[in-house]
């Protein structure tokens, strides 16, 4: 994502010069299109101004920003000229910061594969493989009781155990395993 970066002396400026919301707007708008496709230039297409200007008024505004000395008119584009050096600087530390963040990324990724850490799943996997979520060789064995519920340990004292799969009776363990039986 891209940012569009303004002092904020930025509306001081207009003010000074007694620049229309119109104008204003679209220059800030002009601004916004500029960091978004990083033109360095910042020149921006005259047939493209209607397209990302919000105002009704761009095309006074637009006269307005050439008149002020804030655009200039460039044939085919307009070149905007106030605060370009800031748009310009603003565009070259975002294009630095993504190629940083790339640059971070794959050496990242160099590192954490060179552990081979997980590298190859299938060398986990058993060939013991069923249809079923739980295979029969998960299930526990059920300890013989004369009882059909019985309290003994199965990591707490207090719980409740099935007397089919010795399982507390609360835990979502229980219903998979009895379920799956």
């Amino acid at each position: 994502m891209t940012y569009c970066k303004t002092g904020t002396e930025f509306p001081d400026d207009a003010a000074a010069v007694s620049l229309s919301d119109a104008a204003y707007r679209t220059h800030h708008e002009a601004i916004t299109w500029v960091y978004r496709v990083e033109e360095l230039t910042l020149r921006v297409p005259k047939h493209l101004v209607r397209r990302f200007a919000g105002s009704d008024e761009h095309e006074t505004a637009v006269k307005d920003l050439v008149a002020g000395g804030w655009w200039d008119d460039d044939g085919d584009a307009w070149l905007i000229r106030h605060h370009d050096d800031v748009v310009r600087s603003g565009i070259v530390s975002q294009q630095k910061f993504r190629d940083r963040t790339k640059r971070n990324q794959r050496a990242y990724r160099a590192r954490q594969s060179s552990t081979n850490v997980g590298a190859n799943v299938s060398d986990d996997a058993s060939d013991d493989v069923s249809d079923n979520a739980v295979s029969q060789s998960d299930i526990p064995k059920p300890q013989e009781t004369s009882a059909s519920v019985t309290t003994a340990a199965k990591g707490r004292e207090n719980d409740k155990l099935c007397s089919r799969c010795n399982w507390p009776l609360d835990g979502t363990m229980h219903r998979r395993v009895c379920e799956a039986a």
